[in-house]
């Protein structure tokens, strides 16, 4: 099965994890989301008394630390939190190089962690690390394990660490195997595909797969996924004689798993797998098959009987691999339905997980998938809400009468809706006539719903004006925001009316003037006396007012500069979708959002992508001030993620003044960049190689595929390219 950290709950579904896990009713916990403190204000002062840094990452205070503190206990630390920054730790590269020497051996192995974290941009640490390898300090006891850390570090340098491989070569052929498969590792990150050492580093690497020991099996298997198809045959081997040793086939497998299509060619032994005595066998032969993907949907009618399995874990781990397929796994709805009525609550959770993946192609599950939503198992019910999200709109129709249902179904239902946006019209009638419900707290999820379906649920504006109007009214300021967020502009003097009145309630003022700027964004007017309120919104309790206020700043563009603190301040919100819209707000601000910039780096590291993505891309638009990232942006350019290596490309751009070096490590994502759904990002990649001049002539092929793109603004900045570039 996939990791359980990969199901993320996207948006207002995050609601429904607290419903059955928390043992909160739908009601208590839209109560408790009101009157908690989002915007953390005391986290600040909290991390200070526990001697961490508080607010954006400071650098220069860890790199005084290592410098000048005689604790051992806080030079440690300092050298574990820059390896925490990862590559926006590149300014302490030479502090943590002197750290090498440093009296104390914690000292020195937390800095070899931290120089590989930091990557490609600690390049300049490649000679001392050489050194260790070549036997500096094995005078010291714990000489060897500051040669496994510099094996490691090396490899996290990647193409920057090439003068190393004679010296790691050596290693992997040591009979030191722990020392052997950390030296594979470090080649296969440094080396590029193909090359004859690494051809000849399989079979040594297959052979540590076979020792007790997991971090060494867990190097050799990384290893082996990154040299890829040159390791397929002794891998296959491997596994076609799983009787002989089916821990090793099993690792393997996981080694296949990390190679992902490009491991096609072993399914036919990954097939016959699914066939093994030993049941992990089985287990990692059904999740290699499903992370290969289409190339290898000749299993999937194989996966389908297996699904039948005696064993409650085999079946739920072959119910997830029937999900990794994606629609091309449709013809296993009718055999995952079965599974949603499975006695075992696993594979429950698998089935309707992968129906929700296998999406619109699965709409024939969506009766089971509702039904689902009363399992008595929380996480059941949970995933098939996702899955109802992810199989679209087919599903809205049969949510509809859940509304007027109990107070849980109807909360789920409306919750569910509200992830669809636009495409839940059909179910504006029947929220419109919710408004009328004496429950305050449903009412607030309604109205919140109708606003995340915008234009389509205008027909609800004048219910939603007579609750604005009503003063008595609990739900006036809920009520401004989805006016605004429909597009209702017949509610402008009635917002008017509602700024300009002096009212103890600050949220309804805030709402309203982020509703009028919206509405009216080319209304100068009332700019002077919205700012302060959007600014003071920021910091508001309640997440759809910050998301109003950002909304607006991000409207006004450059003149909302004086919010530059606060949503400096900001990014630290617990609501992911959130710090993007603050990140879009300091992008559209532009250069003047530099003092925003450490908390803008300390983003671009983050696991989630639309963090990242938003991150580089406020950087990139601070211009070059912001050449502190640039470290941050060479390591995203590494990334498997191509879209996060466009937008780096792309900032990477903005920051630097064109130079060959900037365009040889640019021109392919932005490429790429070319050729993505969204016309502002393909517009984006053409004026960014227009930027680059000459130096982007091998884009021009490229540039005139689209220069008849349907967008207009693409068109425009297709032709500025190709006139810049010089065609």
């Amino acid at each position: 099965m996939r990791n359980r950290s990969e199901n993320r709950h996207p948006g207002t579904l995050i609601i429904l994890a607290a419903i059955f896990f928390a043992g909160l009713t739908p009601i208590a916990f839209a109560q408790s989301q009101e009157t908690g403190n989002p915007a953390n204000q005391n986290a600040g002062s909290q991390s200070q008394a526990n001697g961490a840094p508080s607010g954006a990452p400071n650098v220069g205070a860890a790199i005084e630390a290592m410098k000048s503190s005689l604790e051992l206990g806080v030079r440690v630390n300092a050298a574990h939190f820059l390896g925490e920054l990862g590559p926006a730790a590149a300014p302490a590269v030479p502090t943590l190089i002197a750290a090498l020497d440093d009296m104390h051996s914690p000292v020195r192995l937390e800095s070899l962690i931290a120089l590989e974290r930091v990557g490609p941009a600690a390049r300049e640490a490649v000679p001392a690390l050489i050194a260790i390898l070549k036997g500096r300090y094995a005078e010291f006891s714990y000489h060897q394990q500051m040669v496994e850390r510099a094996i490691d570090a090396l490899g996290g340098m990647g193409r920057d660490a090439i003068a190393a491989v004679p010296d790691l070569v050596r290693f992997l052929k040591s009979d030191d195997q722990s020392r052997s498969a950390a030296a594979g590792l470090a080649l296969a990150r440094i080396l590029p595909r193909g090359s004859d050492i690494l051809r000849d580093a399989v079979p040594v690497l297959v052979k540590t797969l076979k020792r007790k020991e997991q971090s060494i099996r867990g190097d050799a298997t990384r290893a082996l996924s990154l040299i890829g198809p040159p390791a397929l045959p002794l891998l296959m081997e491997v596994i076609e004689r799983q009787m002989d040793d089916p821990e090793l086939a099993r690792d393997a497998e996981i080694a296949l798993e990390g190679m992902g299509a490009d491991a096609a060619p072993a399914v036919p032994v990954l097939i016959n797998a699914l066939h093994a005595q030993d049941e992990n066998v089985v287990l990692g032969a059904a999740r290699a098959l499903g992370i290969v993907g289409s190339a290898a949907q000749a299993a999937i009618p194989e996966l389908r009987k297996i699904l039948g399995h005696v064993n409650s874990t085999v079946r739920a781990h072959v119910a997830s691999s029937l999900g990794d397929f994606g629609s091309v796994a449709s013809t296993a709805v009718d055999d995952l339905l079965k599974a949603t009525q499975d006695s075992d609550a696993q594979v429950r959770r698998e089935a309707v997980e992968a129906l929700g993946r296998i999406g619109p192609a699965a709409n024939s599950a969506v009766p089971a998938l509702i039904a689902a939503l009363d399992d008595p198992a929380g996480e059941v019910a949970v995933n098939a809400a996702l899955a109802l999200r992810r199989i679209g709109p087919a599903a809205v129709p049969l949510l509809v009468p859940l509304i007027n249902q109990n107070a849980k179904q109807r909360q789920i239902a409306v919750l569910i809706l509200r992830e669809f946006g636009g495409q839940a019209k059909p179910a504006v009638a029947t929220l419109t006539k919710a408004l009328d419900s004496d429950d305050t707290a449903f009412v607030r999820d309604v109205i919140l719903t109708l606003a995340r379906i915008g234009p389509p649920a205008r027909s609800a504006a004048p219910a939603l004006m007579n609750m604005l109007k009503d003063e008595s009214n609990k739900l006036r300021g809920p009520a401004a925001y989805a006016l605004a967020n429909i597009g209702a502009k017949q509610s402008v003097p009635l917002l008017t009316k509602v700024l300009e009145k002096n009212h103890e309630d600050h949220r309804l003022q805030i709402l309203a003037a982020s509703g009028l700027i919206v509405l009216e964004p080319n209304d100068d007017s009332r700019f002077k006396a919205a700012l302060p309120l959007l600014i003071e919104g920021l910091g508001d309790h309640w997440g759809a007012t910050r998301h109003a206020s950002a909304t607006a700043l991000r409207l006004i563009g450059p003149r909302a500069a004086p919010a530059i603190p606060r949503l400096a301040a900001a990014l630290h919100d617990p609501q992911e979708s959130l710090r993007v819209d603050y990140l879009w707000a300091l992008a559209v601000i532009g250069s003047a959002a530099a003092p925003a910039l450490p908390e803008i780096a300390g983003l671009m590291n983050r696991d989630e992508f639309p963090i990242r993505y938003a991150a580089c891309y406020a950087a990139g638009s601070i211009g070059p001030s912001a050449s502190t990232v640039i470290p941050v942006l060479l390591n995203n350019l590494e990334s498997r993620d191509e879209f996060l290596q466009f937008i780096s490309a792309w900032a990477f751009v903005q920051i630097s003044p064109p130079a060959n070096e900037v365009a040889a490590r640019c021109i392919v994502p932005l490429i790429k960049g070319l050729k993505v759904s969204d016309p502002q990002a393909r517009s984006e990649a053409a004026l960014a190689l227009a930027r680059l001049g000459p130096a982007a002539r091998e884009a021009i092929p490229d540039l005139r595929q689209i220069a008849r793109d349907d967008d207009a603004t693409v068109r425009q900045s297709v032709a500025q390219a190709l006139v810049r570039i010089g065609e």
